[in-house]
């Protein structure tokens, strides 16, 4: 269909290519190939069908891929439409090359380093942009301890401090499961069914917990993940609690500190009425307003995620460490925690503080009229209105914990009803009282930053002292003994719709302090589980060494540059849009490639339905695939021209930043409706882009950056930083290096093609596709210095979570280093799913399990692999940053010894046996307006350990590989060393500051991006009707390269 030449009228027929020999400039422009799709001759859209049809939503909960699956007997039309459209364009092409005065070299810049050393001279900057110096301070990793000097401490020495808690979680699945079958076994009996029965029901349950679709393996999911969730959520009331008190202790009480003690106690009185299975329900009557469903705001208070509205509270992370030493004993997991103290928010309207931002999106959710409204965001919406008008309350505060209960649950119900007497104005009213009320969380935010400064010990003994002990019950409403006995697989007891799913669970929920479970029957329960939590803070201690390390970017011999802009075509076809004078020129080189993206079809229609959602889709598609192809085919050309490897700039310009989706609704004016049109669109083009770096880095040096038109100096900086943040690092240091080369490999997996619902009536989950990511790297010895590079990208499609475990990708690349003569190849796997939990079950763990390192060891006998991971663990600044001090890093197994000093009659050790650490790169840097550190004192340290396994069976190999990791007598363990700390810098994305390149905390930002079309996906549909809908533009083009390269 793409391919289709239709007789159209004269303003259809626009060139794909467009050469302007007076500027050397060649234009792309797929709207015009996408407009002839759309008026061909054969061209219609049909009822009740489209590629994504099929897609079912009903689990809202869970997310559907849509974009790697090759239909059955699809595959042979496929790659005969992919090649015709590759021949097509292959003789567009060849036919540009006959037009008078143009060759394929001149898109290739003649003086590469000449013109960007210019370029870069329009912002005022000169050759040191890409020439600096680093600065990094050794620091120890210290276990806390309070003594008469901790305060020194804190302002004298403590560089950053990190605080984080071990679990230890008295019941593994295997003990639930036996658990849960004795009190069954036990209810049965009491109701005196037959032991015959009895035993054939106990055998159901245990053949029913090995199906991992089956509604129990999903309670099962649920106490590993949201139950322990909320005993997290309990552990941040507990830290906040303990500072709340601690402000209140002080001989002089501000204005301020009362502020902060009214906010804590408030959210605590509402967590403890409101969110366990006996609370009285606070009813909202929205049927007549919204046009959904009714709903009570326990609903959703109940859920651990909704208070992550709260602009200013402690928060929490699972790190890597997670241990179940047998089946038989306890589950230790660590987490670590930090602070939000109201910080900007990058992906709000002029980077508004978060509770100005999360105000923002309430009232675009409740104030904005949507033909189809979506009942979740809705209610999540109304339900954080109401709680956040309670905890920034302007009642004064009652003496005693009863009386503000009382107040509360008054004011609830006072609130409710007034709201419900007229919801659009007075919901209206609310927010804006809101927003008056923003200074509040600025208050908030400076006293919990003020007292963690400076501690007590009365504070670091509520906090770190003793453990703290719970009890997660379930009540015996979980059980529908009526199915049960029916043989209904589905005997939990919960109603039809499987969004409310979690929500029974919830309600069949209490976690009760240990000293109050004590008195308990434990005949009470269905099933109790027992979790003990740990808090410890570690120091950030500098050793007064500092590593100082001089790096410069090589400029390219072979460049050229790609620029993006935004296309709008008027009735006679050839409007632009963003062609004005504007700062961007600035970026522009000579000659280049300008792509034009159009608005018309990536955003939709104001007619959406069903159809039109389908077609917007495929438009997206057809968008994404010719783009790869042209520029893939362009490059290709220029490739050969240049004889020598081609680097590709590439630059995407747009009128708006990639924030939440904007509303498409009758009552917007033309100019808003145009405005959101560019907002969606973009948000196209920024997936697509993405796709298309990592697909095009597979052949090219191939980096884009993003522009917002109307930024500042300080972002244009930034932007020209990360243009070039692909070119190769040179890196000189004090010592000579050893290794001629060193690899690294970092690789995930990703759902691309999953249907929820499909799964249940078709298939099973092993017929989800995933997608492998990889990124490798190199690390070259040239005369006396480094020179770090990106070598290439892979990715692969495969078609179950078996074939996952047996992909060809990871030795295919280890073939390819090893051919280019090196032997040494850091190893690091990473995860997008099963991130907070399952660490412990090798299932999970696809591409560093032992048998899969066997099989590499034993195929590549002469390479020595080391298997490494990485976590980031966040950590809390006390001291202002040191002027132009770029970060920390710790370079010896013996500074992390805090890692392993828990008490060890609380924790098994093995929680940490199997991970060495052997390197950490910290930043100190604040987030937030120059001079203004005490606002955002936040941190991280990102660590990474050698995966030491026993279950590897060449124990001597390993020993081998830890020794050249761990020990500094080791010849090349600077070498391997080096090759992690450059990463950090390779990826910098930010303008050094006179001369001083400053590190990126976390260069694997791919794994885990603020958007989801950061990694290449979109909405299926843009209007968040069914977010859970995604297309995968990298699947999508790494199907389409792979034909292409097969041809």
């Amino acid at each position: 269909m793409i391919l289709q030449i239709v007789n159209s009228p004269p303003q259809l027929q626009y060139p794909l290519f467009n050469w302007n020999k007076q500027y050397n400039i060649l234009y792309i422009n797929p709207y015009y190939v996408i407009q002839r799709i759309q008026h061909g001759k054969n061209f219609e859209t049909l009822d009740k069908a489209g590629f994504a049809h099929d897609i079912q939503t009903e689990k809202l909960y869970e997310r559907a891929w849509i974009g790697g699956r090759i239909l059955d007997n699809t595959e042979t039309d496929l790659k005969r439409s992919v090649a015709a459209l590759k021949l097509a364009i292959d003789q567009t092409l060849d036919d540009l090359s006959k037009e008078q005065g143009f060759t394929f070299g001149k898109l290739v810049i003649p003086d590469a380093a000449g013109s960007i050393t210019a370029s870069i001279k329009k912002f005022r900057l000169n050759e040191g942009f890409f020439a600096n110096q680093i600065t990094l301070s050794e620091a120890e990793l210290k276990q806390e301890t309070y003594n008469q000097t901790h305060n020194q401490l804190y302002n004298q020495q403590s560089l950053a401090r990190v605080i984080t808690s071990l679990e230890k979680i008295h019941s593994g699945k295997e003990q639930k499961v036996s658990k849960l079958i004795t009190s069954i076994n036990r209810i049965l009996q009491n109701q005196e069914y037959a032991e015959a029965d009895i035993r054939d029901i106990c055998q159901d349950i245990k053949e029913t917990a090995k199906y991992s679709k089956s509604q129990l393996n999903r309670f099962l999911d649920f106490l590993d993940q949201e139950a322990l969730s909320r005993v997290r959520l309990l552990t941040t009331f507990h830290i906040m609690s303990a500072i709340a008190e601690e402000v209140h202790s002080k001989t002089t009480i501000t204005t301020t500190d009362m502020i902060f003690i009214n906010y804590v106690k408030r959210a605590q009185a509402i967590l403890r009425l409101y969110s366990h299975s006996q609370a009285p329900d606070l009813d909202v009557k929205l049927s007549g307003v919204f046009d959904i469903e009714d709903f009570t705001l326990n609903e959703e208070w109940v859920k651990t995620g909704f208070y992550g509205c709260l602009p200013v509270w402690a928060s929490w992370d699972a790190q890597l460490f997670e241990a179940q030493p047998s089946v038989t004993q306890p589950v230790f997991r660590e987490i670590s925690y930090r602070f939000r103290i109201n910080g900007l928010n990058p992906n709000s309207d002029q980077n508004k503080p978060a509770f100005e931002a999360r105000l923002d999106r309430i009232a675009e959710v409740l104030l904005t009229k949507d033909a189809t409204p979506n009942p979740y965001r809705i209610k999540k919406a109304l339900a954080e209105l109401i709680f956040l008008s309670q905890v920034f309350s302007n009642q004064i505060l009652p003496s005693t914990q009863a009386e503000l209960e009382t107040q509360i649950q008054k004011t609830l119900i006072n609130t409710i009803q007034w709201l419900e007497n007229d919801w659009q104005s007075n919901i209206f009213r609310s927010i804006d009282t809101l927003r008056s009320r923003a200074g509040l969380a600025i208050a908030v935010s400076e006293t919990l930053i003020k007292t963690l400064k400076n501690p007590t010990q009365r504070l670091f003994l509520k906090i770190f002292d003793k453990s703290l002990a719970y009890s997660l019950n379930i009540t015996k409403d979980l059980i529908n003994l009526e199915r049960l006995s029916g043989g209904d697989a589905n005997f939990l007891d919960c109603n039809p719709k499987p969004s409310d799913e979690k929500i029974h669970f919830f309600k069949c929920l209490e976690i009760i302090q240990e000293s109050a479970a004590t008195s308990n029957n434990p005949g009470q329960y269905l099933l109790s589980i027992r979790v003990q939590v740990k808090l410890q803070e570690r120091s950030l201690i500098p050793t007064g060494a500092n590593n100082i390390y001089k790096i410069r970017r090589q400029l390219p011999l072979c460049l050229t540059q790609i620029i993006w802009r935004p296309f709008q075509a008027n009735q006679y076809g050839n409007q632009q849009v963003n062609q004005n004078q504007h700062s961007s020129n600035r970026f522009l080189l000579a000659p280049r490639i300008e792509l034009y993206y159009p608005y018309d079809y990536l955003a939709p229609t104001q007619n959406t339905n069903a159809k039109t959602k389908d077609l917007l889709a495929a438009f997206r598609i057809a968008f994404g695939i010719l783009c790869y192809i042209a520029v893939e085919r362009l490059l290709v050309r220029l490739q050969t021209v240049c004889k020598m490897p081609l680097n590709v700039t590439a630059l995407r310009l747009q009128e708006y930043g990639i924030q939440t989706t904007p509303r498409l609704d009758d009552k917007l004016t033309n100019a808003e409706w145009q405005t959101n049109l560019g907002k969606i669109a973009t948000e196209t083009v920024y997936a697509v882009s993405h796709a298309l770096e990592f697909i095009l880095g597979q052949k090219f040096n191939f980096k884009i950056q993003g522009f917002a038109v109307k930024a500042g100096q300080y972002k244009e900086h930034n932007t020209l930083a990360g243009l070039y943040s692909g070119l190769p690092l040179e890196i000189k240091t004090d010592y000579s290096p050893n290794l001629e080369q060193v690899g690294i490999i970092t690789l995930a997996a990703r759902i691309c093609d999953r249907h929820p619902v499909l799964e249940e009536q078709i298939y099973d989950t092993k017929q989800r596709q995933y997608i492998l990511l990889a990124h490798v790297y190199l690390l070259e010895k040239t005369q006396d210095r480094y020179v770090f590079k990106a070598i290439s990208n892979r990715s692969r499609i495969v078609s179950n979570k078996e074939a996952l475990e047996q992909s060809s990708l990871v030795p295919e690349i280890i073939d390819s280093l090893s051919k280019q003569g090196c032997n040494h190849i850091l190893y690091i796997v990473h995860r997008f799913e099963d991130r907070r939990v399952g660490r412990s079950d090798i299932r999970l763990r696809l591409h560093d399990n032992p048998d899969f390192l066997n099989q590499l060891n034993t195929a590549f006998p002469d390479i020595f692999l080391y298997p490494l991971v990485r976590d980031v663990f966040p950590a809390f600044r006390f001291t202002k940053q040191q002027r132009l001090q770029p970060g920390i890093e710790i370079t010896h197994v013996n500074q992390f010894e805090a890692i392993r000093q828990f008490n060890n009659e609380f924790v098994d050790q093995s929680i940490y046996s199997r991970y060495v650490p052997i390197y950490a790169l910290g930043t100190l840097k604040f987030v937030g307006k120059q001079n203004d550190s005490d606002k955002r004192p936040q941190s991280g340290c990102c660590t990474y350990f050698f995966l030491d396994d026993q279950r590897v069976s060449d124990r001597e190999r390993t020993q081998r590989l830890s020794n050249n990791m761990v020990l500094p007598e080791s010849p090349i363990h600077a070498d391997l060393l080096m090759a992690l700390r450059a990463l950090h810098f390779f990826e910098v994305e930010q303008r050094p500051q006179n001369g001083i390149a400053f590190p990126v905390l976390d260069p694997y930002s791919w794994m885990h991006p603020t958007c989801i079309q950061a990694i290449g996906d979109i909405e299926y549909s843009s209007s968040q009707k069914h977010k859970s809908v995604i297309l995968s533009f990298n699947a999508i083009l790494s199907r389409v390269a792979a034909i292409i390269d097969s041809l």
